[in-house]
C-alpha cells in the first residue's frame, strides 16, 4: 500500500528548568531541524510559586510581559533569559 505521509519538516520541543537569585525560569524551547526556532519562558518566586512574569523569543524577536509587581526584578530577568537563549543555542545541530 502507497504511504500517504510524507516527512516535511521535524520540530523538536525540549523543556528546561532553570532556578536563579529565587526564581524559578520554566522554559519551553522549539528546534525545528536542528534550529532553535521559538522560546518561551514563565517566571516565578522560588520560594512562594507566585506569578512574576513571561519572556519569549521567536523569529529573532524578543516580547517581555511583567505584572507592574515585577518592576525590581525586570532586569534581572530579562540578563537570566538572554543566558538561557545563549545556552539553546548552543544546543542547536543544524541538521
Amino acid at each position: 500500500m502507497e504511504k500517504l505521509l510524507v516527512e516535511v519538516s521535524k520540530t523538536e520541543k525540549v523543556n528546561y528548568k532553570t532556578v536563579s537569585e529565587g526564581f524559578n525560569y520554566n522554559t519551553e524551547c522549539e528546534y525545528k531541524e536542528g534550529v532553535l526556532v521559538k522560546t518561551k519562558c514563565n517566571v516565578s518566586e522560588e520560594e512562594t510559586k507566585s506569578y512574576e512574569g513571561y519572556m519569549s523569543f521567536e523569529n529573532a524577536n524578543f516580547s517581555y510581559n511583567f505584572p507592574e509587581k515585577a518592576k525590581d526584578n525586570i532586569a534581572l530577568h530579562i540578563g537570566t533569559f538572554n543566558r538561557i537563549i545563549d545556552e539553546a543555542k548552543e544546543r542547536e545541530t543544524r541538521e
